[in-house]
């Protein structure tokens, strides 16, 4: 995909480990070095290079694998690295190596198909006490502040993965960040040789270990003080219009999830999947030991109704005084709009029932609504704002995908009950 870069060596490379960002005009050089897992286990974030020869173009599904197992991913009896490449290996068997693609569409294919899902092929990467699942993905030219907020962003425990776009090639390219340097810092102190740089690990350089970067910073017109993060790729500093231009970005944040019982029953996930055969994305996609037969297909318009995008969820109807539980979590774009204005509909009356509660993540990327139901209808119907969660990705509030679970539960008498008549069969048993 790219001629290998010659690395830059940097000697006496400082590793700071902060507990929360400082200023980034304040940022020591490489202050922001990434060099932790959540559980502060010091550890480095994997770099996963790709298996193919010519033509292999994986390197988006290798920045979601670093992304993942930097987040604590994969199987307590691995390394990262060791879970990096068999996350790796889920992704490629799944997307194949010869599309393109973008690391935010694989790290959410991996963790609604294996990470959260109790029915995947290989269970063992089934977590779902994990907290690491607010993909969130920016589309657009990054400039000099967006880089600092990704520095920050690695200071925080988050896991970043870059795009570039090549002058004159058909495709891209997705790399890790795993540290550098502010925008407005240089090393070493100028005048001697002042450089902006950055760290990543790169899957097409064949190693294991750090790649620096120098940063470019080209103008951006009628955009003072700001400009373009670019690299000098073909080291032909005299011609910038070779320059790397970073043009996207994925986080991997703490987020929200449904309990661990709601993530294994009657559960149904929306989202973009890469459809190898006609090279085109489509929204599909099941999870958590879904039913789909007995959703049926996927209703985006009710008969009688107009102008509302309408999903049916089939109910499993239990004898009183059983209640109901829906769970639905939203993954947006960026941020969570603050009246996303869900509702669920119940058949029989046609009230439209707010949620019971609403959570937001931490940074605000996803919502988890809740419902708590006394009736159980044979159907209910959730009434969504606009077709956005219909067709993903939407130009307004951008829903990149959600995932919806049912739960009928006894109320806490019914189980107090069950318990004496378990402790009375039990001391039944013993008097034999």
């Amino acid at each position: 995909m790219k001629a290998l870069l010659k690395v830059f060596a940097v000697a006496g490379l400082a590793v700071s480990l902060l507990a929360a960002p400082s200023l980034a005009q304040d940022g020591k050089p490489y202050d922001v070095y990434k060099y932790s897992q959540p559980e502060g286990d010091n550890v480095e974030i994997p770099d996963v290079n790709k298996a193919g020869a010519g033509g292999d173009m994986s390197c988006w599904e290798a920045a979601a694998a670093n992304i993942l197992a930097g987040a604590g991913w994969g199987l307590d009896t691995q390394t990262p690295q060791q879970n990096a490449d068999a996350i790796y290996g889920h992704l490629t068997a799944h997307f194949g190596t010869a599309s393109p693609g973008h690391a935010e569409r694989a790290t959410n294919w991996w963790l609604l198909n294996y990470g959260y899902n109790s029915s995947a092929p290989d269970t063992d990467y089934y977590n779902p006490d994990m907290k690491y699942n607010d993909v969130t993905h920016h589309a657009e030219h990054l400039v000099d502040p967006q880089y600092d907020f990704l520095l920050d962003e690695l200071v925080r425990c988050q896991y970043v993965a870059v795009d570039f776009e090549i002058p004159g090639a058909s495709v891209g390219h997705v790399m890790t960040l795993v540290g550098g340097n502010y925008s407005n810092i240089h090393i070493p102190p100028p005048p001697a040789n002042p450089q902006q740089q950055s760290v990543f690990h790169d899957s097409d350089d064949g190693l294991v270990g750090d790649a620096v970067w120098t940063n470019v910073w080209a103008p951006v017109p009628a955009s003072p003080p700001f400009s373009y993060w670019t690299f000098d790729a073909a080291g032909t500093p005299d011609i910038p219009a070779d320059d790397w231009q970073a043009n996207g970005y994925t986080t991997l944040c703490p987020g929200v999830q449904k309990p661990a019982e709601a993530l294994g029953n009657w559960d149904y996930a929306h989202f973009r999947d890469l459809d190898t055969e006609n090279d085109v994305w489509f929204a599909t996609g099941r999870y958590a030991g879904t039913h789909k037969d007995d959703y049926g297909l996927i209703r985006w318009a009710v008969e009688g109704v107009e102008d509302e995008w309408i999903v049916a969820i089939p109910n499993e109807e239990m004898p009183d005084p059983w209640y109901k539980e829906i769970w639905l979590l939203v993954d947006y774009m960026e941020g969570a709009p603050a009246d996303p204005d869900i509702v669920l509909r119940l058949v029989q009356d046609g009230v439209d029932i707010c949620p019971t509660t609403t959570e937001y993540s931490p940074d605000s990327g996803q919502i988890l609504f809740y419902w708590e139901l006394d009736e159980q209808p044979a159907v209910e119907y959730l009434v969504f704002p606009s077709d956005e969660y219909q067709k993903l990705w939407g130009d307004e509030i951008g829903v990149k995908d959600w995932n919806v679970a049912t739960l009928c539960v006894p109320e806490p008498a019914t189980i107090a009950l069950l318990g004496f008549g378990a402790v009375g069969l039990l001391a039944r048993r013993r008097r034999k």
